[in-house]
């Protein structure tokens, strides 16, 4: 096995580990804040407080990014990098509003994520072979991720509040 192939399973065994330290951390809290504040029955009652809480989206993105691992083509790729830009832009939005307060500890995981999946040799692992397709499938991630942050804002009702508070 040649040094590359090492190099390159050591990066991909690293954000498969932190990808499901994410899924295993996710999945805790949603059990505790499920146990804290409702019953199971009241959650089969009224689907919308899934929604509403944000219960499914942060176990379904994070298996997402794993299955991305696998995949080893640019799909799998923009997949995981889903997930680093979905916390980034989680965390970054409420940082906008005036009265909040920044943390930078909260913004380290994805950028490590973000920087190891956008090696060299993850790319040749994903084939993408020039620097614009790279542009590209990173801007469809960062879009995406994006997106999904402001539907969970918009399930949670803080869009508007935030909008006002960025605009004031």
């Amino acid at each position: 096995m040649d040094r590359t192939k090492i190099i390159e399973n050591l990066i991909v065994a690293l954000v498969l580990i932190l990808m499901l330290m994410k899924l295993g951390v996710g999945i805790y809290e949603q059990v505790n804040y499920v146990r804290a504040f409702y019953s199971v029955k009241e959650l089969f009652a009224n689907p919308m407080i899934i929604l509403r809480s944000n219960l499914l989206f942060d176990p379904i993105i994070c298996m997402l990014a794993i299955t991305g691992v696998f995949i080893r083509k640019p799909i799998g790729f923009v997949l995981m990098l889903i997930l680093p830009s979905l916390i980034l832009f989680y965390r970054i939005i409420p940082i906008l509003s005036p009265n909040s307060q920044f943390s930078f500890w909260v913004l380290v995981l994805p950028v490590i994520l973000f920087v190891l999946i956008n090696l060299g040799v993850m790319q040749k692992r994903y084939h993408i072979a020039s620097t614009t397709k790279q542009v590209k499938l990173n801007g469809i991630a960062l879009t995406i991720g994006f997106s999904i942050a402001l539907l969970m804002f918009y399930f949670k009702g803080n869009l508007m509040w935030m909008i006002e508070n960025i605009l004031n």
